[in-house]
């Protein structure tokens, strides 16, 4: 036991000295809401690109994804879904009232009923300058959004993400090793089971949104369907009408 212990303090006197410190110039980035120029992605779908990003920027060492951003009292939010454009007085203004580092605009379109392509982009509050996009493609899934996002995070906030990766996983290898010579379990049970109810209560809130968004436009489709028969048969009594006066004339005239 007490070989264990000498060796666990080595081990810590080597390791610490690489590790970035959690509180050290922690660089908090502004995510905006969700672009989608075509109005065809689901809500629930943004909610969740939106929060993926900010949960895997958060666990991206050195910044801290902030996603509580009143977007309204500065830029038109109708506006913004619309081009997902930002001037750059707004983006200094944003910066200011979150105090963030960085602005991130994500923007989402359908590639087909099962996948979707997202691009983002990261701007600079006190030059107002686009520093860095990044773009993938994703299933709705929750599982695959997760994943993709934490690529997005790494490929936009990485100064060398291959390089970064290969240090990570060296180091993520070593603590590991002494992780399993310890003894020490990564997870119980009981949280791999949370983690996993958590995902799959994500999976059906996105697919009760897409549900209800289908619904509706189901709905709208009906009621325009609706509007256009209307219309015809408007414009088909007006026809009558007109044929049944010119039919009355011509009867006076000639009687």
């Amino acid at each position: 036991m007490r070989n264990n212990h000498l060796l666990l303090l080595a081990f810590l006197f080597v390791i610490l000295p690489v590790l970035p410190l959690r509180g050290q110039e922690v660089k908090k980035i502004a995510i905006l809401e969700t672009v989608d120029r075509e109005d065809a992605v689901s809500y629930g779908i943004k909610l969740m690109v939106r929060s993926s990003l900010s949960y895997a920027i958060t666990n991206t060492p050195g910044y801290e994804g902030y996603d509580r951003v009143d977007l309204a009292s500065i830029v038109g939010e109708h506006d913004f879904q619309r081009t997902g454009m930002v001037s750059d007085s707004q983006i200094k203004q944003l910066g200011a009232m979150t105090g963030a580092s960085y602005i991130l605009v994500a923007e989402t379109a359908m590639i087909d009923a099962s996948n979707i392509f997202i691009t983002a982009k990261i701007l600079n509050v006190e030059t107002a300058k686009l520093e860095r996009t990044a773009s993938t493609q994703s299933g709705i899934n929750a599982d695959e959004i997760d994943e993709k996002c934490e690529e997005l995070a790494a490929s936009l906030f990485g100064d060398n993400p291959a390089s970064q990766n290969s240090e990570t996983k060296g180091i993520k290898g070593l603590v590991e090793g002494f992780k399993s010579l310890f003894g020490i379990k990564q997870r119980t049970e009981e949280e791999k089971a949370e983690i996993l109810k958590e995902k799959e209560m994500r999976q059906l809130e996105l697919e009760l949104q897409q549900e209800k968004y289908r619904l509706e436009m189901e709905k709208l489709k009906k009621e325009e369907e609706e509007r256009k028969l209307q219309e015809k048969l408007r414009k088909e009594e007006e026809i009558a009408a007109k044929a049944r006066e010119k039919e009355e004339k011509k009867s006076c005239e000639n009687p």
